[in-house]
């Protein structure tokens, strides 16, 4: 080749090349402007694993009965990080109706195990067993709209403590966080604590031996009594985005409640975005951005759970 051949080869290299720096220090520009400004790089969250993403939340339709309408998540045998102990915070964004939840109302107060009684809307409830009832907790909605966080130790000593001055079945998104501060057992709703009261103290940690037991017993179930164990334990209908499981306490003092989803911290244990590529049915897993476990999703019933175009985030 001559000498003019050669030079226009080496131009044309050199051009490739620049435009290739170009677009990589672009790409990380904007990359740093994001984390800057708060916002991380985009990336699949919550959704179908591989699938692209949008801003989507989860629909429960209530449905309770068989094993369907609810996300499934086995945070135990084998024992994982989400398989809580003692101080938690368990915390999501609601927006639900009171016309479909119209009927559970819980019961409240020491000694009472009354949570189950309302739409059950987070169950880590185990099947009661002689000798080995207990270590377990949930969280329900009355028909009134207070919410219900009942626990009850390794002793089968239990309560449950419920809000007031506050209704979360008005259409409204809130954001709902429930804690358990040693013994101290507390619900926040939008950044203001609702109900506080002294608990049975003790793990609350799944049971390794000396029951046999039942099916769903290991699992955390969103959105559903999840025994199916009869109308006396109605199912949640309506929406959730952000469920976040948590070491430790997280709140305090009254806060404003970040309008942006959450990230991983060394503190979380389980974070679902419940972010989907499109509305309609979820029929697969739910992926945990924290990597502890994916949830799946048990389609059926009345038609959900379901993803729908609607977030706490605009």
């Amino acid at each position: 080749m001559h000498e003019e051949g050669l030079r226009h080869l080496r131009r044309r290299a050199r051009i490739a090349r620049a435009g290739w720096w170009r677009r990589r220090c672009a790409g990380a520009a904007a990359s740093v402007l994001l984390i800057l400004i708060g916002v991380a790089p985009a990336a699949g969250t919550g959704g179908p694993a591989g699938a692209s993403t949008t801003a989507t939340s989860i629909r429960f339709l209530g449905s309770g009965t068989g094993e369907a309408d609810r996300v499934t998540i086995r945070v135990a045998e084998p024992s994982t990080r989400a398989d809580l102990s003692w101080s938690f915070t368990v915390e999501w964004w609601m927006r639900a109706w009171r016309s479909a939840n119209s009927t559970g109302e819980p019961s409240c107060g020491p000694g009472v195990y009354g949570w189950i009684a309302g739409h059950v809307i987070v169950d880590r409830d185990r099947w009661p067993t002689a000798g080995t009832d207990g270590r377990d907790f949930g969280v329900s909605v009355g028909r009134s709209g207070r919410l219900a966080f009942g626990l009850a130790n390794e002793d089968g000593r239990a309560r449950t403590v419920c809000t007031t001055g506050v209704d979360v079945l008005d259409g409204r998104w809130h954001h709902v966080a429930v804690q358990r501060r040693n013994r101290s057992l507390e619900i926040w709703v939008d950044g203001v604590r609702r109900a506080s009261a002294e608990g049975p103290a003790g793990s609350v940690r799944y049971p390794t031996s000396g029951f046999t037991p039942r099916r769903w017993d290991p699992y955390l179930v969103l959105g559903a009594e999840k025994h199916d164990a009869g109308p006396a334990f109605p199912s949640y209908a309506g929406r959730m985005d952000e469920l976040r499981v948590s070491i430790g306490t997280r709140y305090t003092a009254t806060f404003t409640p970040a309008r942006r989803p959450h990230r991983v911290d060394d503190r979380t244990v389980l974070l679902f975005h419940f972010d989907a590529a499109r509305e309609g049915k979820c029929t697969t897993s739910v992926r945990d951005a924290a990597g502890v476990r994916d949830g799946v999703c048990r389609f059926g019933g009345r038609g959900g759970p379901r993803f729908v175009a609607d977030s706490p985030f605009g």
